[in-house]
């Protein structure tokens, strides 16, 4: 059964109701490596100009894909302690991100809300470099509102489910 966001257009073709695009595993690698570089003076970040997060968000990378102002939801590959990845859905206008984690019983909150802090910390300026605000009309950014924290809601499990053929 498909989840309630889904609609079958036709037999052959599923449509969409969410303006959404994908990031692939670089964007979360390269996200990272900024905390990682960053985590200790992050209150004096700035995000170069020609950074390749920008690339993602202009739609450039990876190839084919759609500009954040034209979607609601971006879907974010996220790894938990270098060995366990989980789904991040960032909710552009409402500013949260959640979490999607098969193995909830093993990955606690904590673990997870650590895990998906460099997401939480670099979006704020990766949708500033890209006007992303401005263009959805939010006045409030102009003086530094875009620094705001996200909300990050940790939730939901997915259950896994083994496929046998007979």
């Amino acid at each position: 059964m498909l989840p309630s966001s889904f609609s079958m257009a036709n037999r052959k073709s599923l449509s969409f109701s969410q303006r959404f695009t994908i990031v692939d595993t670089m964007f979360w690698q390269n996200a990272q490596a900024r905390w990682i570089k960053h985590d200790k003076k992050w209150n004096q970040f700035k995000l170069p100009e020609n950074d390749i997060l920008i690339d993602y968000a202009n739609g450039l990378q990876p190839l084919y894909s759609v500009k954040w102002h034209d979607v609601d939801i971006v879907y974010v590959p996220i790894n938990v302690r270098a060995s366990h990845w989980v789904l991040g859905v960032v909710h552009l206008h409402q500013r949260i991100i959640c979490v999607y984690d098969s193995l909830m019983g093993i990955n606690n909150n904590a673990r997870l809300q650590v895990a998906i802090k460099p997401l939480a910390k670099l979006l704020p300026h990766i949708l500033n470099a890209i006007t992303y605000y401005e263009f959805h009309g939010d006045t409030k950014c102009s003086n530094g509102w875009f620094r705001e924290k996200w909300r990050k809601v940790i939730l939901y499990e997915i259950l896994a489910y083994v496929m046998n053929s007979c």
